[in-house]
């Protein structure tokens, strides 16, 4: 099937509905009968798409807020100055809270978008997505973990700080993209790694620093592109006595002797005329960061998935297009775990058969324009029917969504109950600058001034130098302001510093962990200089992001 040629409604960009893509929407809508008729083409760009899915999220923003059921305080991820109501985890997973009670009938006069966001307003959300998150206060989008400090996306781990993506590992700090791996620091997509640091592109490697795209490699240095080797530096085989000696040059425990090995890493990586293996054993398939895969097109973060397309993430999937899936099949324009059949729905979590549709738990399951239930079927609007009554009422509101133009569109961006700048679009996507976000309807908040009387105990560059010289009782808990961090907000403003200063918007002041500097004084790592967002923005720009539109 040939492709059709499109220009995108937000954004202007032409793009083509490939022929794949086609015959998945003819697939979803022949598996959804009840609809009454095909699923229309895309009118949006994919990667805008991607960018409205996205723009629903929010990880790594935490606020102090309190349960609209009880009272009692609540860490959450929504911002409390926005009016939506939250509960405690606990009471999100009792009896006490069932959304179906906030249920309202559809309303054929008004639009759906409109009384969907309504909706939002009346259900209890739940503040954070976490399962057995043991001394893991501060983390967000975590399963099975145990004493996580601001990890975020994280699973299957313990005693890790400041990490995204990390699953399967344990003593890791400042890390994206983390897999089996172990006392890892400052990495960047790393997989079956030991005690790295500063490396990105890393596989089944251990001891190397300041390396880029290697696999199988032990104790090397500032090395690109080899494969099972050991005691090189700079891509040049050595001795263990040279290799040994070359690092007596260095305390790596003190901050400047390993910024100026970093540098020397860093010059000789831009130097070296390499590309990195991003696709890995990837038929036909398109995007960056594939493993195991077939017939992908302009995916990124995949895995053991098939006839997919612009993916930002999807793991053991199949045919599912534009999105996020991890174990599932069939979905459109959704995020969805395994669940299978989802239209134009964002977190579902088990069932399917969703459409338009917010956070449902517990397999839930023919479900339209609903939110935040647990084991459900056949609602609308969070209101209960009965079978027959709801598959009737499909293709009135499908009609009903058509004539308004709503049908096949995505939620608009102004439904988010999370600002722009503290969504996940950027662990994606490249920044687009706050006056663009605003005239795609995104939620754009102001960038908060700093606080020139806020108090502060010292400055990065009032750190001690090396580790060794620190002493973790007396630092710990101490108020820090991040140089780096403010410079950034003093900067020019295109998208990539307005960025940066965004995700430092809170006074640029951070304080360490004493189990944090403990680590540190174990694996002989220096303080780090600069706030941890803005640390984990550097790692996160260093990746291969789909291209902005």
């Amino acid at each position: 099937m040939d492709g059709v040629s499109r220009k995108c409604r937000i954004t202007g960009q032409k793009f083509v509905v490939s022929g794949d893509e086609s015959a998945h929407l003819r697939r979803m809508g022949e598996l959804n009968p009840q609809l009454g008729e095909l699923l229309p083409l895309p009118r949006v760009h994919p990667f805008e798409h991607l960018r409205q899915l996205l723009a629903l999220g929010n990880l790594n923003y935490l606020y102090r807020s309190q349960s609209g059921c009880s009272g009692k305080p609540q860490l959450s991820r929504y911002n409390p100055d926005y009016g939506y109501k939250i509960c405690t985890l606990d009471e999100f997973w009792s009896e006490r809270i069932d959304n179906t009670e906030f249920g309202a009938g559809y309303d054929f006069t008004r639009p759906f978008f409109e009384q969907f966001d309504e909706l939002l307003r009346r259900v209890y959300m739940q503040p954070l997505n976490l399962t057995n998150a043991e001394g893991s206060d501060y983390v967000n989008g975590a399963n099975n973990v145990r004493n996580c400090y601001l990890c975020f996306s994280v699973a299957e781990s313990q005693d890790c700080f400041y990490c995204i993506r990390q699953y399967f590992g344990n003593d890791n700090a400042g890390c994206v993209g983390s897999n089996r791996s172990q006392f890892c620091y400052d990495c960047v997509d790393i997989d079956g790694c030991c005690e790295c640091h500063h490396g990105q592109d890393l596989r089944s490697c251990g001891g190397c620093f300041g390396c880029f795209d290697c696999a199988g490699c032990k104790n090397c240095v500032g090395c690109v592109g080899l494969r099972s080797t050991e005691f090189c530096i700079f891509n040049e085989q050595k001795t263990k006595k040279e290799y040994e000696q070359f690092l007596q040059q260095y305390n790596l425990g003190r901050h400047g002797s390993r910024m100026d090995l970093l540098e020397r890493c860093a010059q000789f990586i831009q130097s070296f005329p390499h590309q990195p293996s991003r696709l890995i054993n990837a038929e036909d398939c398109s995007g960056s960061y594939i493993t195991n895969s077939k017939n992908l097109h302009q995916c990124c973060n995949a895995s053991t998935s098939q006839d997919c397309g612009y993916m930002v993430l999807c793991n053991k999937s199949k045919d599912c297009w534009r999105g996020f899936a991890i174990n599932s099949e069939l979905a459109y324009a959704s995020l969805v775990l395994d669940s299978y059949n989802n239209l134009y729905s964002y977190s579902v979590f088990g069932g399917g058969h969703t459409l338009y549709s917010w956070f449902l738990y517990q397999n839930c399951a023919h479900c339209f324009g609903c939110a935040f239930l647990r084991g459900k079927s056949y609602c609308v609007l969070n209101k209960q029917y009965t079978k027959d009554e709801y598959l009737a009422l499909l293709p009135r509101i499908a009609a009903h969504m058509k004539a308004t133009g709503e049908w096949g569109e995505f939620f608009p961006p102004a439904i988010s109950p999370h600002a722009y700048g503290e969504s996940w679009t950027g662990e994606f996507l490249a920044p687009i600058a706050s006056n663009e976000a605003a005239r795609r309807g995104y939620r754009v908040e102001p960038l908060a001034e700093e606080a020139s009387a806020e108090s502060y105990d010292l400055t990065t560059n009032e750190l001690p130098d090396d580790i060794a010289d620190v002493n973790a009782d007396g630092l710990a808990g101490k108020t820090i302001k991040c140089l780096a961090s403010a410079a950034a907000k003093n900067a020019a403003d295109d998208a990539e510093q307005e960025s940066a200063a965004r995700r430092c918007r809170t006074s640029c002041l951070f304080r360490f962990q004493k189990r944090e500097i403990e680590h540190y004084k174990r694996q002989n790592i220096p303080l780090p200089r600069t706030h941890w967002r803005e640390r984990l923005r550097r790692l996160t720009a260093k990746r291969e992001l789909l291209n902005a539109v």
